[in-house]
């Protein structure tokens, strides 16, 4: 009972503990958690990419035009190609929000501001023409005004701001009503990102601007980008991302009209299921395949007509540089108009990956299950077979949920269930062998007439094998103690054992009663000795007979080490590898001999066991057994384990045998616990 109960309470605190931890999402799991996403988002199946086109700002381009940043009406001409084309919308990431400082056109300003203030100048017929021209180079050196013109005579193109995320706005000191999204109620930035403050391009370029739409991009703790924020709450209102407001342009949907559910943002009839904070997880199943044209191609007119007319065309600079790029699933590295194609590809393919919400319950539930189920494993299977249990109950479990994932776009999360098997298991491990139910409890106490034994014993299964096969006896009336080790298929093991324990005992009671005893003299020993081989003898004959009438016990046998007080003589007797010792005066000695092969590798091969033949060889020798003495037997369960210096630790630390044989098996049990372990320790005290 105190096993099973350690069993289901720590079971439930890990369970308790874990579904706590997905609810606060505690940071080492949803790391570990976020690399199993990006594992499963690579599984992905490519999907067809949407209609947008990259131009981009490449090496390329920067090597034939020049080092950047270029002149604006660069980007001037680049929007009236694209206009001539008839691109349906463009969008840039390139934000301008200072004016061009031009010395060349301060220049001439300044030429012209003093012709202006100096009237004789002004009367001076020959400067008109120098006048004339010198406002034709201010046109031409205006890249401000060019590109002004371009948006102007363009209409489609949205333009990018930025925001200082966190914190609350001051104020708006933007006028961009007519681009906000969503009422009051939304805009009160309740469940969105907010921002304190605002970068936006110069008043010309925004009013001839078609929309706007944020740069900015968040990712997770390692640094992953995995989702958008579709919009951002600043100064009272909210700002779409760059890819919600091109989406909102290429449908000819009216942003101001956005709703918002709990997970989901509606832009028209257009619906988008979100995540926290009314993300969009983005889905990287389009790979790189949106087109990519160099900004070089579209000014020597390589790029295919087809390949602009009626798309989303994204223009901007690509990454260049090391460190300027962002890492998206797969540590693949992304520029800002990559993370853009690939949010417009997520919502018009409608490849959407959600957290729906039922996810949270089920992954709960699952736990709960997972956590039933260990605690049936821990408490009935073998170690191997409970792993080999945990480990398929996880696998199943990911199975699931990348199936989920694959087919359905569903996000459920593998960490905490792998962590339950994980360190659940090894915690349980643990406690099965610091928490074990032991058999036999009580002090016994076997008196001759001049000594008492307080005797104790453990036998437990250990934590490989699935049954235990040991067997022992504490008999008051012959004064024996016996430990025996059955070895044979499909538990014959535990019928040879028992049978050897129980033959030994009868043998000597009914002795003991009869008052029959066997000569042994030509071997030496005392009656006592003679009749303890005797009864060994008599056991292995019974096994033998059973194995030989019984199909499922044929090659059962068993080992057996016995010792047998008589007044203050000790008998001992064994077959096989089952040992005695006697601890005395500080030191342990051990009585018996082990039958089987010396090679370390081969040791678990037996010479000589009960049963296995009609007649077996039994070890005798007999001692004197003294004040203070202690006895040790046990199975090979224990001393394959520990060795004997620690065998005369733990008894020589306590005088309780209960106490000294828990301990015994505890350590057996840490050190790989991979045989049954049977110990019995007596402690002699002269009989007062």
């Amino acid at each position: 009972m105190k096993k099973t109960l350690y069993i289901y309470i720590s079971i439930g605190c890990m369970v308790a503990a874990l579904i706590l931890a997905a609810y606060a999402e505690l940071y080492p799991l949803e790391l570990i958690e976020h690399k199993l996403y990006d594992a499963r988002m690579e599984l992905r199946r490519e999907t067809a990419p949407p209609p947008v086109t990259l131009v981009l700002i490449d090496r390329e381009s920067i090597k034939k035009f020049g080092p950047w940043p270029w002149p604006r009406a660069y980007i001037a001409f680049a929007i009236q190609r694209l206009h001539a084309y008839n691109a349906r919308v463009i969008g840039t990431d390139i934000l301008y929000a200072q004016r061009d400082l031009n010395p060349g056109l301060a220049e001439i300003r300044d030429v012209m501001k003093k012709i202006k203030n100096g009237p004789k100048l002004q009367r001076d017929n020959d400067l008109a023409g120098v006048i004339a021209a010198l406002k034709e180079a201010e046109k031409k050196l205006d890249n401000d005004s060019a590109l002004a013109l371009s948006l102007s005579t363009a209409k489609n193109v949205v333009l990018p701001v930025s925001f200082t995320l966190g914190g609350r706005a001051a104020g708006d000191r933007h006028d961009m009503g007519k681009f906000f999204a969503g009422g009051p109620t939304a805009a009160s930035g309740r469940d969105f990102f907010s921002a304190r403050s605002i970068t936006a391009p110069l008043p010309e370029f925004s009013a001839n601007a078609s929309g706007f739409g944020y740069i900015n991009h968040i990712p997770d703790r390692d640094g992953t980008i995995r989702s958008e924020p579709l919009f951002i709450s600043y100064a009272g209102r909210l700002f779409p991302s760059l890819a919600v407001q091109l989406i909102a342009e290429y449908l000819d949907r009216d942003m101001s009209a956005a709703t918002f559910g709990k997970d989901v943002v509606r832009v028209g009839d257009v619906e988008i299921p979100t995540f926290k904070n009314h993300t969009l997880l983005i889905s990287f199943a389009h790979g790189n395949s949106f087109p990519h044209y160099s900004f070089s191609d579209l000014a020597t007119g390589k790029v295919p007509r087809e390949m602009l007319t009626g798309r989303i065309v994204l223009l901007g600079l690509s990454a260049p540089e090391p460190g300027t790029s962002l890492r998206t699933p797969g540590g693949h590295a992304a520029s800002n108009l990559d993370l853009t194609a690939a949010v417009i590809g997520t919502v018009l393919g409608k490849d959407f990956i959600v957290r729906p919400g039922w996810a949270f319950p089920l992954e709960a539930g699952v736990l709960v299950l997972s956590g039933i189920l260990l605690a049936a494993v821990a408490l009935r299977l073998r170690v191997s077979t409970g792993a080999a249990v945990a480990q398929a109950l996880s696998l199943a479990w990911a199975a699931v949920s990348l199936f989920l994932f694959l087919e359905y776009g569903y996000w459920l999360k593998i960490s905490y269930q792998l962590a339950l098997m994980c360190l659940g298991y090894p915690v349980l491990l643990a406690g099965r062998y610091m928490f074990r139910e032991q058999e036999p409890v009580e002090a016994e106490l076997i008196e001759s007439s001049e000594l008492r034994l307080v005797v104790g014993v453990r036998t437990d299964t250990g934590l490989v094998r699935k049954h235990n096969e040991d067997n022992f006896c504490i008999e008051k009336s012959s004064g024996l103690l016996a430990v025996a080790d059955g070895v044979g298929g499909q538990m014959s093991g535990e019928v040879a054992s028992k049978m050897a324990i129980d033959t030994v005992r009868d043998f000597l009671r009914n002795a003991e009663a009869s008052g029959e005893w066997l000569d042994n003299s030509n071997g030496g020993y005392s009656e006592a000795t003679g009749r303890l081989g005797t009864a060994i003898s008599a056991a292995n004959r019974t096994i033998y007979e059973a194995s030989q009438s019984n199909p499922r016990w044929q090659k059962m046998g068993t080992t057996i080490a016995a010792v047998a007080l008589k007044q203050n003589r000790l008998s001992v007797a064994h077959v096989g590898d089952s040992r005695a010792y006697l601890v005395r005066s500080g030191h342990i000695e051990q009585l018996t001999d082990d039958h089987n092969l010396k090679e370390a590798t081969m040791r678990h091969i037996l010479l000589r066991a009960l049963g296995t033949s009609p007649d077996v060889e039994v070890d005798l020798t007999e001692l004197t057994l003294s004040k203070g003495d202690i006895l040790v037997l046990c199975t090979d369960g224990l001393n394959t384990m520990v060795s004997d210096g620690d065998i005369l630790s733990a008894v020589k630390s306590v005088q309780d045998p209960f106490k000294a044989c828990t301990r015994l098996v505890h350590m057996a049990n840490k050190r790989g616990g991979k045989d049954n372990i049977t110990v019995i320790v007596a402690y002699a005290h002269k009989k007062k």
